[in-house]
């Protein structure tokens, strides 16, 4: 089952996670510059979707270099 626990900063009645497809396609640098700002904020304050990015990245064999690449970009 997963965690509806809204994030920190999330308004209760309205907790909001990113995808795993839309965190996928923020990994592979596939969104555009609005959705990817958006989905960096929140994963500023959400650990939940931060470690979920970093199991997609590693599982993906993608290296450390390559998540810092979203970042810079």
């Amino acid at each position: 089952m997963k965690d509806t626990t809204p994030a920190a900063g999330t308004p209760a009645g309205n907790p909001w996670h990113a995808t795993t497809d839309v965190l996928e396609r923020y990994a592979g640098l596939h969104l555009d510059v609005a959705r990817s700002a958006s989905v960096e904020q929140h994963l500023l304050d959400c650990a939940r979707c931060r470690d979920e990015l970093t199991s997609i990245v590693f599982r993906d064999d993608r290296s450390a270099a390559d998540l810092d690449a979203v970042w810079l970009e």
